[in-house]
């Protein structure tokens, strides 16, 4: 199943310059105290741990275009596995000045970037090797330095909730990738796989506003709610009929990453502003997954298993 390399990329590089600018705020003699993260890490500490993690996806990519990747002969990513290469990113980062650790992750975050642009197919293993070595991973952290600089421990919910929006993400997308934007949809009635994916898109700014705020729907429990909705999404069906598909793919990417950049930038994010986050995400996801695989599975773009 093929997908949006340029898109994917796009992702990094916005989610690169938001972690980029935390890791600016901090002051020089403060790289190396170890009370950024409840585990005791310092920012050199994460620096290190996010380079190394763009070096194994790097690898990993590296592998993919030379065709000699196979999951069969790799070690499986298990918790175990994931917990003993963080403990040696630990070891190494003894070794290391903040300059080093820097320069690492910038090498390896270019080699990654390198791989993932000669990468002859952008395969959901592949997206999902990029996106979480690198958006995923600077947002998660980027929570931490922005919880920290803020004088606060961050909050154990985020990183969870970050990596199940990632999972769900990758398939959401892959769905819309596999169907042409005017295959009409069992549900809702009438509509198109541009209506939905335009309809996704408007909700994810339209929430990125609130969590921008900290807060959930600032409609919510308002009187007339419902009808609300309705007229909303009955606006939005009119008007993104009228835009290019290429335009609302684009543009629903950029609500997203936006969304997500919000939330890791709350120091210390509210209920109502994590619950809104996970109803505009994985479960806005889910509600249109369906109809989406199945036209998906109608036109032979992917397989009964999928």
């Amino acid at each position: 199943m093929s997908m949006e390399r340029d898109a994917l990329l796009a992702e990094e590089a916005r989610a690169w310059e938001e972690f980029a600018e935390r890791l600016a705020e901090v002051a020089p003699e403060r790289l190396e105290e170890p009370t950024v993260t409840p585990e005791g890490w310092s920012v050199k500490d994460v620096v290190v741990h996010v380079g190394g993690w763009l070096r194994e996806c790097a690898e990993v990519l590296d592998a993919m275009v030379d065709g000699t990747w196979g999951n069969a002969v790799e070690e499986p990513e298990t918790p175990e596995r994931i917990e003993r290469v963080n403990a040696g990113h630990l070891e190494l980062a003894r070794t290391m000045t903040p300059a080093e650790a820097a320069a690492s992750m910038a090498g390896a975050r270019d080699r990654a970037r390198r791989a993932m642009s000669i990468l002859p197919e952008l395969t959901p293993g592949a997206w999902s090797w990029f996106e979480e070595s690198g958006p995923l991973h600077y947002a998660k952290h980027g929570h931490d330095l922005t919880a920290w600089l803020a004088g606060v421990t961050s909050d154990p919910r985020v990183g969870p909730l970050l990596q199940t929006e990632a999972e769900d993400w990758v398939g959401f997308r892959g769905m819309l990738e596999a169907v042409a934007p005017a295959t009409v949809l069992g549900d809702p009635p009438g509509w198109t796989a541009h209506d939905v994916t335009f309809h996704v898109a408007l909700w994810l700014e339209s929430s990125a506003a609130d969590l921008e705020a900290n807060r959930g729907w600032a409609h919510d429990d308002d009187p007339g709610e419902l009808e609300l909705v309705d007229a909303m999404n009955a606006r939005w069906l009119e008007e993104g009929r009228g835009l290019a598909p290429d335009v609302v793919r684009a543009r629903l990417d950029r609500a997203r990453a936006r969304l997500r950049a919000a939330v890791a930038a709350l120091p210390a994010p509210s209920q109502e502003a994590l619950g809104w986050f996970e109803a505009n995400c994985q479960e806005h996801y889910a509600e249109h997954l369906p109809s989406l695989r199945s036209a998906a599975r109608l036109s032979g773009r992917v397989s009964e298993a999928e």
